[in-house]
């Protein structure tokens, strides 16, 4: 189900009524917070937040960023290596049992079948 929502933190009091069981966030700055506080405030609230990473706004599309926005990876053509760390991988929170997990743009259709196709 799809829910509109009008300001960017709009979305956490939809999902403190709804407490789904399971919550796919984009990891756009806007929607997360500064080091993922939006996250840490939805985890009392929802069963699972996995938030989905790799698209950089651009819909999953990776040519669309220019040459001085990083170097090219070598172990993965196409792609520009990221200038610095990223909070979800230095949080606490994020992990296997603990309320926050993290998913590849790329591997989201694959993650859904796995946690929530048998559950319709």
């Amino acid at each position: 189900m799809i829910l509109p929502f009008t300001t960017p933190t709009g979305y956490i009091h939809i999902l403190r009524h709804l407490a789904p069981e399971t919550v796919y966030i984009s990891d756009q700055p806007k929607l997360v917070g500064d080091e993922g506080y939006h996250i840490a405030d939805l985890r009392g609230w929802v069963g699972q937040v996995v938030v989905v990473v790799g698209d950089d706004g651009t819909g999953g599309l990776v040519d669309t960023e220019t040459e001085t926005e990083g170097e090219i990876d070598t172990e993965n053509p196409g792609r520009r290596r990221r200038q610095e760390e990223e909070w979800y991988e230095r949080s606490e929170m994020v992990g296997l049992g603990k309320g926050v997990e993290i998913v590849d743009i790329r591997k989201v259709g694959e993650d859904w079948r796995r946690r929530v196709g048998g559950r319709a």
